[in-house]
């Protein structure tokens, strides 16, 4: 069964215009239907969201909305957080890489 599914990036900047040149520059557009930048709490950028299944992060900054909207979460520890860390947030989900990742959708 092949599924198709719009991925979205939400990510939190006090930098709009550099951030906008660092998506720009790495080519990751075109792997997002929409790249959402906030100035802090993500919460609004996902829930600005249709149909939103699954959140994957590295931080209780995207942990914490999954839980708020009641959607899954997928914590990965690949960024500064511990599996310690982000275990007290509650993710439906944590894992070392993004490898397991397809398993879970």
């Amino acid at each position: 069964v092949q599924c198709n599914y719009n991925c979205y990036l939400v990510t939190s900047r006090s930098m709009k215009e550099e951030t906008i040149c660092q998506i720009d520059q790495l080519k990751l557009n075109k792997y997002f239907s929409r790249i959402i930048i906030t100035e802090q709490n993500k919460f609004e950028g996902y829930s600005q969201i249709p149909n939103l299944i699954l959140i994957v992060g590295d931080t209780e900054n995207d942990i914490i909305p999954a839980n708020e909207l009641g959607v899954k979460s997928y914590a990965v520890t690949t960024g500064i957080r511990s599996s310690k860390f982000l275990a007290n947030y509650s993710p439906t989900y944590l894992s070392k890489s993004l490898e397991n990742l397809i398993n879970y959708i």
